[in-house]
């Protein structure tokens, strides 16, 4: 791929190092295979001037445990612009971690969770002008009715940032989250939240909850939050249904109370109509929609 004009941004000290002009492209060679009940997969890649970059890693059942691990080495001046391959940042660049999941199934209704992952930055990113590392690691307990009419889960979590502009000292997020789903007949569902966390001995909450309703060609769903988020780097995230091909994710900090509310009607079995009334930190808004599949 190439452009007819010279990049327009700014060189800075979180980007200088993966900026390019005019012609660039990518190569990368993926694999995938079986041994010793171990299911592998990776992908080697190589950029215009001749940076190697990989991620490998593997998913293992024993008896009611699965295990998966998955290592990615970015280095900084490895430029990919289009990749999508998992990344903590916004690309493919500047990092070498590792992640770390375990899910284990008891007693069929009961599932326990488990993350681990560490990643390393060399370069400068975004509000760090050094180098960094990160530490993250998460456990969660799930319980589903037989009947799967009802969900309850909990959901402990904890990072560690080494190194940052915003702080002189290490950083360390503790999170709680509390989630509790219901079906109440083939129609109605309803949904409680509520996320706590605590960074630099200053707390913050978000709670609320969600309700969806079913009617023939009608399908409705909304929800509201009431957040309590003083501290920036204890901003809170309220995910929201939205119109096919977009996501909702409002950022939440400061006080206040965010909501919205989502409607579908289908106009045939292909075709169907979105209306989206939102409100976040003071500002309100309304997205329309038409989704038409062709067969």
């Amino acid at each position: 791929y190439m452009y007819d004009r010279k990049s327009g941004v700014k060189p800075n000290y979180y980007n200088s190092y993966r900026l390019y002009d005019a012609l660039w492209g990518n190569f990368s060679l993926s694999f995938s295979g079986n041994l010793a009940k171990f299911n592998l997969f990776g992908e080697v890649a190589a950029d215009h001037g001749g940076t190697i970059a990989f991620l490998a890693g593997f998913t293992r059942r024993f008896a009611d445990v699965q295990t998966a691990l998955l290592i990615r080495y970015y280095p900084a001046s490895y430029i990919a612009p289009h990749a999508g391959a998992f990344s903590s940042l916004s690309g493919c660049y500047n990092q070498f971690g590792a992640v770390a999941l375990m899910n284990w199934q008891l007693l069929g209704a009961l599932s326990i969770e488990g993350m681990l992952d560490g990643c390393y930055y060399p370069k400068p990113r975004f509000n760090i002008r050094g180098k960094s590392a990160h530490l993250k690691g998460s456990v969660k307990l799930t319980y589903k009715s037989e009947r799967e009419t009802a969900s309850y889960s909990v959901e402990l979590s904890n990072t560690w940032l080494s190194a940052s502009n915003l702080y002189s000292f290490p950083t360390n997020k503790v999170a709680l989250a509390v989630n509790a789903d219901f079906l109440i007949g083939d129609r109605f569902s309803l949904g409680v939240r509520s996320r706590h966390s605590v960074i630099l001995k200053k707390y913050s909450i978000a709670t609320g909850i969600k309700a969806g309703c079913n009617l023939r060609k009608f399908d409705m769903k909304g929800g509201i939050t009431l957040y309590d988020a003083r501290l920036w780097a204890n901003r809170l995230y309220d995910y929201e249904s939205d119109l096919p091909s977009t996501y909702g994710a409002a950022l939440l900090y400061g006080r206040g109370v965010s909501g919205y509310m989502l409607l579908k009607y289908g106009v045939s079995e292909n075709t169907a109509l979105y209306a989206k009334f939102s409100s976040a930190r003071g500002s309100q808004y309304i997205k329309l929609g038409l989704k038409v599949k062709l067969n």
